[in-house]
């Protein structure tokens, strides 16, 4: 509890300093200001790649469960802790789904669904070239969902939108223009499909 109100608190000092750095500046009253948020900004940022280097995925807990009308400010610290480098990031993410659908604790937060939809909008704030930084891990993931569908059945919609995500990308970069890149991807499309298709359950986001 302490480290995610730690990250929060962290998160919130640097959405609130990067905003009124943002801001028109005019009178010495708001320079005054906005050196106070650059050096708040700067001790916020110090403090979650201390967060982020001690416990990854702890931080990646807190930050999807923040509304996600921030998630492009997530988006946008997540690139300042990993160096732009999604590569790093979204291993834990897969590896954060991957615990709760096996866990026998339904209670967790953020859940499967909220992880899930977090990945798909996490794959659309990255750039088309950084695809094949992290199209290894990302086909990994897939080959593991779509061997026990059943086990993610409530969350296919949303692997199924990350597939199309990586596709529409894929095909804006010459990675994505190779024939086994190509065939990959369609064969992960058409395996899950279906099966998101099939599972019906209220929680699933349409």
């Amino acid at each position: 509890i302490c480290f995610a109100e730690s990250t929060k608190i962290c998160f919130e000092i640097w959405k609130e300093s990067d905003a009124s750095l943002k801001k028109r500046n005019d009178t010495q009253g708001d320079l005054s200001i906005k050196y106070q948020s650059l050096k708040l900004k700067h001790k916020s940022k110090m403090l979650l790649e201390k967060l982020y280097e001690l416990e990854s995925v702890e931080v990646l807990k807190t930050m999807i469960l923040v509304n996600n009308v921030d998630y492009p400010v997530v988006f946008k610290v997540l690139n300042v802790l990993d160096g732009t480098r999604p590569q790093l990031t979204i291993p834990h993410i897969f590896k954060l789904i991957n615990t709760i659908v096996r866990s026998t604790n339904k209670q967790q937060s953020p859940n499967v669904l909220e992880t899930s939809v977090f990945l798909v909008e996490y794959a659309k704030s990255l750039q088309n070239d950084s695809i094949e930084d992290v199209y290894d891990d990302s086909m990994n993931f897939l080959k593991e969902v779509s061997s026990d569908l059943s086990t993610y059945k409530l969350i296919l919609i949303n692997v199924v939108k990350f597939i199309s995500v990586i596709a529409q990308k894929l095909r804006h970069s010459k990675f994505g223009e190779q024939k086994k890149t190509k065939k990959e991807i369609g064969d992960m499309f058409l395996k899950i499909l279906p099966a998101s298709l099939n599972f019906k359950n209220v929680d699933v986001s349409s």
